[in-house]
């Protein structure tokens, strides 16, 4: 096996890691959160672990555009194939690029005490839609990638 093979390799499983919590969050938490979800018990639902994802995704994050960046330096004179780590590199840079600009800020709006409940509901809305476009964005980085396994066995 090529270290490209084995890097790829390396880099499909937080690839797969973010697909399945974008995956969980989109099919498994999502329904129904705004109807069971207020200010006092997002904390325990949501906010624990989401304050736990960040600091582990932030570590993996640099961690796979420092080595999508590799992988696609290693395929650039692979043809076609070099596309899809560039596509890769692009979307973890835009997921993550997302994130701090969107996320992050509705994260922190949330973490504070909110007594009105319907700005705590029109911020966990937001919060559930900007979480499924990036959701979108995780599936794509793990489809390039894994596009890439089909193009380097052909």
């Amino acid at each position: 096996m090529t270290t490209s093979a084995w890097l790829g390799a390396a880099l499909l499983l937080p690839a797969s890691l973010y697909l399945g919590m974008g995956f969980t969050l989109v099919a498994l938490m999502f329904p129904g959160a705004l109807a069971s979800t207020d200010a006092a018990n997002f904390p325990q639902r949501f906010g624990d672990p989401v304050r736990r994802a960040v600091a582990f995704f932030t570590v993996v994050s640099v961690l796979m555009l420092l080595g999508g960046s590799w992988l696609t330096v290693r395929e650039w004179d692979s043809g076609s194939r070099r596309l899809l780590t560039l596509a890769f590199v692009l979307l973890v840079l835009l997921a993550t690029a997302f994130t701090v600009i969107f996320i992050l800020p509705v994260n922190r709006a949330l973490y504070q005490e909110i007594a009105d409940p319907a700005t705590f509901h029109s911020l966990l809305s937001r919060w559930i839609r900007l979480n499924t476009l990036r959701a979108l964005m995780w599936a794509l980085e793990w489809l390039a990638l894994a596009l890439w396994f089909v193009a380097v066995s052909r």
